[in-house]
């Protein structure tokens, strides 16, 4: 867009402050900084908590594409409740039980949690959810 240019360009003149980038470079570097992040929160969750709880769901998009969430909740020593979405990735496949597990399983091993710290499972209302953490065996409770 060449008015968004003069407006960058004007810009950069007074005080050299903006600059355009490739789409590729923007990218790369939001990927860079997530993949920071993650790490860093990876770490800090590792110290920070005992035990924890998450929540899960899987949804489509306008498009029909299926995604799936998982959200980590737990307590600090403080009694601090923190939460965190720590992943939204295309779920591929059919949404049976088994598949979902297997996806869920690979989010936890992914994110080094582990099974034994997890005290509570809080899932979609969804018969194939409920099924996919009767096949983990992790105490759950529906929600609509």
């Amino acid at each position: 867009d060449e008015g968004l240019k003069k407006i960058i360009s004007y810009v950069n003149s007074l005080k050299n402050c903006a600059a355009l980038q490739s789409r590729t470079t923007a990218t790369n570097k939001v990927h860079e900084c997530a993949s920071r992040l993650r790490n860093q929160l990876k770490t800090d969750i590792e110290r920070k908590f005992h035990y924890y709880s998450f929540t899960t769901d899987i949804w489509s998009s306008h498009s029909l594409h299926a995604y799936l969430s998982f959200m980590l909740h737990y307590c600090t020593d403080d009694f601090e409740l923190e939460y965190w979405t720590l992943e939204v990735k295309e779920f591929l496949g059919l949404h049976t039980g088994e598949h979902i597990c297997n996806e869920l399983n690979a989010v936890l091993q992914n994110l080094k949690l582990e099974e034994k710290l997890l005290t509570f499972g809080l899932r979609y209302n969804a018969l194939n959810e409920k099924l996919e953490m009767d096949l983990m065996s992790i105490k759950h409770f529906g929600y609509l």
